[in-house]
């Protein structure tokens, strides 16, 4: 039986320890969303990132094609099995001068490319 203090019997603040276990409860649950969504976002963000180095790469610019390449493998994602450029659309680009040391360009598009 709870009296007008909201105890028990058993001098339990039923009420209230129910109130801060739900509290608690939203709280984690909607922390435990936020760090969801922010990796979600997060990995977007990377993927963007790729496609723009990628793109970068691909461009009759040579400077922001070097500056594409030791991005990719600073980042180490240029001689790796699943490589940026695998199967890239290259054609034009200007990548003398580049350090194109193990590259993964298996199915690349290279059609009028200078590498030399």
């Amino acid at each position: 039986m709870i009296n007008y203090f909201g105890t028990n019997e058993y001098g339990g603040l039923d009420f209230q320890m129910n109130l801060v276990t739900e509290i608690i409860g939203v709280w984690a649950s909607v922390g435990v969303t936020v760090l969801v969504i922010d990796r979600i976002y997060a990995n977007r963000d990377r993927e963007k990132d790729k496609q723009r180095l990628r793109h970068d790469a691909a461009t009759g610019d040579n400077e922001i094609a070097i500056r594409a390449i030791n991005a990719m493998r600073y980042e180490k994602i240029l001689t790796s099995k699943r490589g940026i450029l695998k199967r890239a659309y290259l054609t034009g680009a200007k990548l003398q001068g580049a350090d194109m040391h193990g590259a993964n360009l298996s199915g690349a598009v290279l059609h009028s490319a200078n590498l030399v």
